[in-house]
């Protein structure tokens, strides 16, 4: 269980590195990674228990959706652009990062959500592998 949350904490940091970058699309990707990662830390912090998780479960997993689509469209983009050069991970990047790796810690301490949170996650896969 601990192998989903931490590659699901390897993507947000790819998504930093594929849009960390000095072009202006770039760029754009990178500020959209962050604003749905600030997005879905408000949203976790929100939750408290497991009934709150259920009404929330919609909602998640459409922000890991949007996580997952930026990430493809930077990917893209790179494809498209192979001499656009990554900078390196900002301060901002690690902030978000280690913000959305406490409150997905902290969620985890409540019985049965580690599962629905993966499932939201995986949920978030198979549309976009679907697509």
């Amino acid at each position: 269980m601990k192998f989903m949350f931490f590659r699901f904490i390897k993507i947000i940091i790819v998504v930093s590195l594929c849009t960390g970058c000095g072009s202006q699309s770039l760029n754009d990707y990178r500020d959209q990674g962050h604003a749905t990662t600030r997005s879905l830390i408000k949203e976790m912090q929100a939750i408290y228990d497991y009934e709150e998780l259920i009404e929330r479960r919609s909602y998640l997993t459409t922000l890991f959706s949007d996580l997952v689509d930026t990430m493809n469209s930077a990917d893209q983009y790179r494809q498209k652009n192979p001499n656009a050069e990554l900078s390196e991970l900002s301060e901002v990047d690690h902030q978000l990062s280690d913000a959305l790796r406490a409150e997905m810690n902290r969620l985890y301490r409540i019985e049965g959500v580690r599962e629905i949170i993966e499932s939201c996650q995986r949920d978030a896969l198979k549309k976009h592998l679907s697509s």
